[in-house]
């Protein structure tokens, strides 16, 4: 007769991550418990036992989840609101100006009178053009650095909020282990490729957290008060 588990092992794969700069990595300590588990579950088999087995997709919880919903949109909001910054608004209202007057330069005859003055006066045109945007250019990736990472963290909270409700969720239904069936491997070949007489809690884990997610007004008290600067600089201003 087996023997009934307290609690199911969860078996948390990384899944399909967040916008990032790079590729995650799997933790090494994460692939050593999957095979742990791995081993555990071959050893119940070959005495004889049959382990109850359960599967999650964690994008679909992530994607219905409202915390993390919440947080991707965040993350939209602020790389849309990057774009509106005074800092390209003034590239923008210099780059129309500056093609057009290299438009006329060159049209003009080798022979023009006006030619060398002209050339002046394009050259410094656009070499403030150009400090502008290499300055542009640098506080963008400095600032979408920032978003990336901060939306990371969420989603590393968020991912941790989703395993702490399926274990006990598992548990509570008689299952010893419950599989994350959507993570891949850097490679993106997926982490679990089969499982056999498994039930699928994905739903049910949804429902869960949709009971038990903080509301608006309680998640919005940890939110800061005051807003981060923006570096916005006064429209028609070169910055130093």
């Amino acid at each position: 007769v087996r023997k009934p588990h307290p609690a199911a092992t969860v078996l948390t794969i990384p899944g399909t991550s967040p916008p990032s700069p790079s590729t995650p990595q799997i933790p090494v300590k994460q692939v050593q418990l999957f095979l742990l588990a791995i081993l555990t579950l071959a050893g119940s088999v070959a005495h004889g036992e049959k382990p109850k087995i359960a599967t999650i997709d964690a994008s679909k919880v992530r994607a219905e989840y409202e915390p993390a919903k919440e947080d991707f949109q965040n993350y939209l909001a602020a790389k849309a609101k990057l774009e509106e910054n005074p800092r390209k608004k003034e590239l923008e209202k210099i780059e129309g100006p500056l093609k057009e007057q290299a438009k006329y330069y060159n049209s003009l005859p080798d022979d023009d009178a006006n030619r060398s003055r002209l050339l002046k006066e394009l050259t410094e045109s656009k070499e403030n053009y150009d400090d502008l945007l290499n300055l542009w250019q640098k506080f963008k990736i400095d600032q979408l650095r920032e978003i990336t990472e901060d939306f990371a963290s969420k989603s590393e909270k968020r991912n941790a909020e989703i395993a702490a409700a399926a274990g006990p969720l598992a548990a509570s239904l008689g299952y010893d282990f419950l599989i994350e069936t959507s993570g891949t491997t850097n490679s993106k070949m997926p982490v679990v490729l089969y499982v056999r007489q498994s039930t699928d809690l994905t739903g049910k884990l949804i429902k869960v957290l949709k009971d038990t997610a903080p509301s608006r007004e309680d998640a919005s008290k940890d939110k800061p008060s005051a807003e981060k600067p923006t570096g916005e600089i006064p429209t028609g201003s070169r910055p130093e």
